[in-house]
């Protein structure tokens, strides 16, 4: 379904990865037409979801009760465009990292970011 159409108050309760700010919601929400949601459902209840690109099935935000669950869902987006990209997924989220190795994404790039703290110095009038 589009992104528009997608009821997020059903995602309450489920472990949402945190996207990078591009993948954000406040910035895909300016541009809804560009997405689609793919989610799994138990229960009348939304167990997985998946935010992708409609163009190229790349994944933005990611949310599960269920890893299971949240594997049926990628592997929905996988199996409908060429090749799918996620990125920017932190590695703390072992069984999300897991369950994309287990499906078949692989690995290609780290990013690593750093911090420079600079000390504030009193202006002195």
């Amino acid at each position: 379904m589009g992104l528009a159409e997608f009821d997020f108050s059903g995602v309450n309760g489920l472990v949402l990865v945190a996207p990078s700010y591009e993948h954000s919601y406040s910035v895909i929400k300016r541009n809804p037409s560009l997405y689609h949601v793919a989610y799994f459902e138990k229960n009348s209840r939304i167990t997985a979801f998946c935010v992708y690109d409609a163009e190229n099935g790349n994944v933005v935000e990611l949310g599960y009760y269920n890893i299971f669950d949240l594997e049926e869902v990628l592997k929905y987006v996988v199996c409908n465009y060429e090749a799918v990209i996620a990125k920017n997924i932190d590695t703390s989220y072992c069984s999300v990292m897991e369950m994309l190795s287990s499906i078949g994404f692989e690995q290609i790039a780290s990013q690593f970011e750093m911090v420079k703290e600079l000390p504030v110095y009193a202006i002195i009038e």
